[in-house]
C-alpha cells in the first residue's frame, strides 16, 4: 500500500455549521399597532345575526365602505382610540357565542369590535395586524354598552 491510500477522506462542505442556536424572536402584538388594517372577507356570516342579510346597497357603500376606506389611512393604534377594541366572547350576547360555535370558532377568547359610528360596529378576528370580518351590528346589540349611570 501506498501513503496515498492511507490518508482518511473527509467530506467537504461550503457551508460551516453555527454553533450556536438562534433565538427566535416572539412577536409583539403592539407592533401590529403600528401596521396600517387588512380586511379579509371570507368568514363574513350572512346568518340574520351578522347582519349582512339586510343591508342595503346604500347602507353598504355610505356606512361600511367609506369609514373602511378612511381607516386605511390609520394604524391599528389609531383606530384603537377611536373606540374599537378587543371584546371578550363571554360580554357577547348568548346567541352571538352559540354562532361562534356553529362557525367552528368556539376557541376564540374575543372578538374585535370595530366601532364604525356611535352604535354600528363591525365584528371580526384580528389577528397580526389582519382583520378577519364577520358580523356587521347596525344597532349595537351583539355586544350591547353597559347603560349610564346604572
Amino acid at each position: 500500500m501506498t501513503a496515498k491510500h492511507n490518508k482518511i477522506k473527509k467530506p467537504k462542505s461550503n457551508i460551516s455549521p453555527q454553533n450556536e442556536k438562534s433565538v427566535r424572536k416572539r412577536e409583539n402584538p403592539e407592533d401590529f399597532d403600528k401596521m396600517l388594517p387588512v380586511w379579509t372577507v371570507g368568514h363574513i356570516d350572512r346568518c340574520e345575526l351578522g347582519g349582512w342579510a339586510n343591508i342595503s346597497e346604500s347602507e353598504f357603500w355610505n356606512d361600511i365602505y367609506s369609514k373602511l376606506k378612511n381607516f386605511e389611512s390609520m394604524t391599528w393604534a389609531e383606530i384603537k382610540c377611536s373606540g374599537s377594541h378587543n371584546v371578550k366572547k363571554n360580554d357577547l350576547i348568548s346567541e352571538a357565542k352559540k354562532r361562534l360555535d356553529q362557525l367552528r370558532l368556539d376557541d376564540l377568547d374575543e372578538v374585535f369590535s370595530l366601532r364604525l359610528t356611535g352604535t354600528k360596529r363591525i365584528f371580526g378576528m384580528l389577528n397580526k395586524g389582519i382583520l378577519g370580518i364577520l358580523w356587521y351590528d347596525p344597532n349595537h346589540l351583539i355586544c350591547p354598552a353597559p347603560k349610564k349611570n346604572s
